[in-house]
């Protein structure tokens, strides 16, 4: 599965169709697909359902572009142009992530737990290790309170 669009990714690089292979593609767009995936997991439900939105296919030809031209000819080249791509891909991946941003006719996802102490009984003793145990005297109370 992935995001991106090869005429757009072409388009964006400026790669000949021949310049690079589908399985070189198919890597790139397994890293966009898994980064993407990673960065919103929290927010949304994904992978994203077809059709993808505009948005994540975007963020994913950028990074697809970004990962292709940083491994090409078989070694690292970074350039200020190309960190381009990835720190727009990074500032949208971020707003989405934190909420900033929405996408439109997704829904996001409730993610959190409530935590209160309310009806709570402590039953230990936090004490140095050697002292911990129960507080049977809280425990005798709460037996009889259950019997009564």
């Amino acid at each position: 599965m992935a995001y991106y669009t090869t005429e757009a990714t072409l388009r964006l690089t400026k790669w000949d169709a021949s310049e690079v292979t589908a399985t070189q593609l198919t890597n790139y767009a397994k890293m966009a697909y898994d980064v993407i995936n990673a960065k919103l997991a929290k927010r949304y439900s994904v992978p994203f359902a077809s059709p993808v939105p505009g948005v994540i296919v975007e963020i994913s030809d950028m990074l697809v572009v970004y990962y292709g031209k940083l491994y090409s000819a078989g070694h690292v080249v970074a350039s200020e142009a190309l960190d381009r791509f990835r720190d727009e891909a990074f500032r949208l991946l971020d707003a989405l992530a934190e909420g900033e941003i929405g996408i439109p006719g997704v829904a996001t996802r409730s993610v959190g737990a409530y935590c209160s102490d309310e009806g709570y009984h402590k039953v230990m003793t936090i004490l140095p290790t050697e002292e911990q145990g129960p507080d049977t005297d809280l425990l005798d109370k709460l037996r009889d309170e259950r019997e009564a």
